[in-house]
């Protein structure tokens, strides 16, 4: 039995994941749709920068035809930048075959904190079964990595972090030893789906949801809320900084799910 812990809020605990955990980023609104977006259209790879200047100056030292700037501050596009943080920028026309320099408030600060993790994949409701099918391969604990909106708990985030404990669950009985946090937001996830539109609803109410509804994004968040629209899992290098699609073996058979 492996256990599955979650981090509810990664910009409160900023302590880095030892190499005893496959880590799974979340970010819901918007960084890990994004990414996971982005490689669905096409895109050769994501390199996540945690500033806007170290976004900039690696991008002086890429070939400019193979090479797009992304990311937002505070939920906007950021000057200079070819790209926002809207999982709807990332078509297969603007982002084939580029390699994607992206930087975001939350989400790619998280995913620095993974550097030392067994594995680091991106997770999102667009690849949640995916996902899911590959962690149930690795045989070492999981750690559900919330990114959270400046040091406060995101409702979206520990949402799709029970669905994915619900997921892992049923595909694999037996095999998890939730920890409270893990039980918690599965027990959210459960109770919301019941309702009518319930993820949507869920990331419409949420102060990020909230924020981008304000700001006119509110076909990003539909976006954000849609289970299953791509059978691909992105998972990041900690050596080459980039993220990828992984090359799988047999995959999970599914039964129980």
């Amino acid at each position: 039995m492996f256990a599955l812990n979650t981090r509810l809020n990664a910009t409160a605990d900023t302590s880095p994941l030892g190499s005893e955990t496959a880590a799974v980023v979340i970010d819901i609104l918007r960084a890990s749709s994004t990414m996971v977006h982005a490689l669905q259209a096409g895109a050769k790879e994501i390199i996540p920068a945690l500033t806007v200047e170290q976004a900039m100056e690696w991008s002086d030292h890429l070939n400019s035809d193979q090479c797009l700037l992304a990311g937002e501050r505070h939920g906007t596009l950021i000057e200079g930048f070819d790209l926002d943080n809207s999982p709807r920028s990332f078509t297969k026309e603007r982002v084939l075959g580029k390699s994607i320099i992206f930087t975001t408030t939350n989400g790619t600060r998280a995913l620095m904190m993974t550097e030392m993790c067994a594995g680091t994949y991106i997770g999102a409701f667009s690849n949640l079964t995916a996902l899911a099918k590959h962690l149930v391969t690795i045989d070492v604990p999981i750690t559900l990595l919330c990114a959270g909106t400046d040091g406060n708990i995101s409702m979206e985030d520990c949402l799709f972090a029970g669905a994915l404990a619900d997921t892992l669950v049923k595909l694999a009985p037996g095999r998890y030893a939730l920890d409270d946090a893990s039980t918690m937001a599965r027990r959210f996830y459960q109770h919301q789906k019941e309702e009518a539109n319930g993820v949507l609803e869920t990331l419409k109410a949420s102060r990020g949801g909230k924020n981008l509804l304000e700001l006119g994004f509110s076909e990003d968040v539909l976006a954000c809320s849609r289970i299953d629209l791509f059978d691909i899992v992105p998972h990041w290098d900690a050596t080459t900084n980039t993220v990828k699609l992984i090359t799988t073996g047999e995959a999970y058979d599914g039964a129980g799910i």
